[in-house]
């Protein structure tokens, strides 16, 4: 009877290099892959705006007419027109044109991190 032993070896987890990422870049074209597995990336990244910012934006948009971009979530994206009605200091009302519902109010936040756009209308 032979007792066998067996050899545990070290596995070192292999780090991403360069060659990765122009490999990656390659395998996946149209992808935009610049550097951002090293987090030099600008482009990829949003830019911080502060709530303050937002607000102060939406209070120069009171009384304007304004196309709405509404996402609802699981593919559901709404067009809308109408004007922002009435500023509050955590909500705003927008009163909407030709549909249902005559009032639609938002966040701040919801416009901060995207489910809400505005273009003005000329």
């Amino acid at each position: 009877m032979t007792n066998s032993t067996t050899k545990k070896t070290k596995t070192t987890k292999k780090t991403s290099t360069k060659t990765d990422a122009v490999f990656f870049a390659r395998a996946c074209p149209g992808f935009l892959f610049r550097t951002a597995v090293f987090g030099h990336n600008r482009e990829m990244r949003k830019q911080t705006v502060s709530l303050e910012t937002v607000k102060s934006k939406i209070e120069e948009l009171k009384g304007k007419e304004v196309k709405i971009r509404l996402n609802k979530g699981r593919n559901r994206i709404r067009y809308l027109k109408g004007k922002i009605d009435e500023t509050y200091s955590s909500v705003f009302v927008v009163r909407i044109y030709d549909d249902i519902f005559d009032r639609l109010s938002c966040t701040y936040q919801d416009v901060l991190c995207g489910d809400v756009r505005f273009k003005t209308v000329e």
